[in-house]
């Protein structure tokens, strides 16, 4: 039974992460003008609606959300990471600093979203 839990947590971790690294290249995307508009729009409300049902199933989603940061290796810097996730969670509003997600990569902070 632990076993099981465990396997489903890590695929959700691996889909979390794979979210928010196909968040961030949609996101190159975008900036390098290689979407058009209605297109990135459609895919980003995809990954936001993925998003939101892989989280809705976990408990503890900060410590989910610092694994899944953990796990990407994609990202050449914290603005990409940082924008990723803030597209993925739809929060316009949400002011997370560079400092924010180093002080939550190394267990040192919390950041609800």
């Amino acid at each position: 039974m632990y076993y099981l839990f465990y396997a489903l947590y890590n695929q959700t971790i691996n889909n979390l992460a794979s979210l928010v690294k196909s968040s961030i290249e949609l996101q190159h995307l975008k900036n390098q003008q290689k979407i058009n508009e209605k297109d990135y729009e459609k895919e980003l409300l995809n990954y936001q609606e993925m998003y939101k049902k892989e989280m809705s199933d976990i408990d503890n989603k900060s410590e989910t959300l610092n694994k899944v940061l953990v796990q990407i290796n994609t990202a050449d810097n914290l603005e990409d990471i940082k924008s990723g996730l803030i597209a993925l969670v739809d929060s316009k509003e949400m002011q997370i600093l560079d400092n924010d997600i180093l002080e939550m990569l190394e267990g040192k902070k919390t950041i609800t979203i």
